[in-house]
């Protein structure tokens, strides 16, 4: 995103590095205020309202004189569950001057923990490339040797059971018997890798990981996309990247009605919503999108250029800078 940032003058971006950074809750610089001293910002941008570096943020801003904001993508109403995240998370809403919601969802959250409303904003934590994610260029269908007239299904994301990875799966097997032309690919990683390796066959293909600059090569190689993921421990699913690059790209799309992923898709238009773990709706609605597969620049045209990076820089600019405060709440 930071390329995205700065196209948008007077815009510079200076990227701070924390420790902890996969753990959200416990992620925290130890050179904090040399880097206020160094770049002396306007706004430093922190993620979740019950992470130590948002409090870091927050307790040093009226020293070093900035505006602390913290972007949310936290919807689940049990969490933060320990008493000191929970000390960290009403000292940061009280004192943070922007709080950015990912989704409506995630912005229920902030108000119902005592986020004042007019300091919340809804709008993503960054967006698309568009030099990656478009209709037109290479894909990798010949190098990968499938056929012209195959019918590619793609799943591309973490390998892990609340992302329905088994409910796809079930769903390939009865569709190979159904339709043989019809190929499923699998494009990530994690810990059902291996569920994933055991039904490789000619219908059924594991890709592996592959570096983000050729994504869009993989979603353009593909017919449908498919997420069709539910609500874990901790967060219901709101806002996914490969959804949007998927229609950016020109794909229909099938996900489930988890969390705020429905509110991406025009069901029947752009892509099909399905019941949470409903594997035979999955199924059936797979099916239905391989005899009435979608102009690719009709779905585009629905979906997905609002979530380009630089619309999402650009509305970054509008609430910290322009003060304009109308926005992305109607977007979703």
């Amino acid at each position: 995103m930071k390329n995205f940032f700065e196209s948008i003058k007077p815009v510079k971006v200076f990227h701070i590095k924390y420790r902890f950074k996969n753990k959200i809750g416990l992620s925290f610089s130890k050179k904090f205020k040399y880097y206020l001293q160094e770049y002396n910002p306007d706004y430093v941008l922190t993620a979740e309202t019950f992470s130590i570096s948002s409090y870091q943020s927050a307790k040093l801003s009226t020293r070093y004189n900035y505006k602390p904001v913290v972007f949310s993508r936290q919807n689940v109403f049990s969490t933060p569950k320990f008493f000191f995240q929970k000390f960290i998370q009403k000292k940061v809403l009280a004192r943070s001057s922007h709080l950015l919601a990912g989704t409506p969802s995630a912005k229920a959250y902030l108000l119902k923990k005592g986020a004042v409303a007019g300091k919340v904003f809804i709008n993503p934590e960054s967006g698309y490339d568009e030099n990656i994610f478009a209709i037109n260029g290479d894909d990798l269908r010949k190098e990968r040797g499938m056929e012209a007239d195959d019918v590619i299904v793609l799943y591309a994301g973490r390998f892990s059971k609340e992302k329905g990875i088994k409910n796809i799966l079930n769903a390939a097997k009865k569709i190979e018997t159904a339709n043989p032309k019809i190929k499923f690919v699998f494009v990530g990683k994690g810990e059902l890798e291996n569920k994933i390796k055991i039904f490789d066959s000619q219908n059924l293909y594991y890709r592996g990981y592959y570096d983000f600059t050729d994504m869009g090569k993989v979603l353009r190689s593909c017919n449908i996309f498919v997420y069709p993921g539910w609500l874990s421990k901790y967060r219901s699913k709101q806002f996914n990247y490969s959804v949007i690059e998927a229609q950016a790209s020109g794909k229909p799309v099938i996900i489930s009605n988890s969390g705020n992923l429905n509110r991406f898709v025009n069901d029947g238009v752009n892509g099909s919503i399905i019941k949470e773990g409903d594997e035979q709706s999955l199924t059936e609605k797979i099916l239905l999108w391989c005899d009435k597969l979608q102009i690719d620049s009709e779905i585009n045209e629905i979906s997905a250029s609002r979530f380009s990076g630089r619309n999402i820089a650009l509305n970054y600019k509008k609430i910290l800078i322009d003060k304009d405060h109308s926005l992305l709440n109607d977007w979703f």
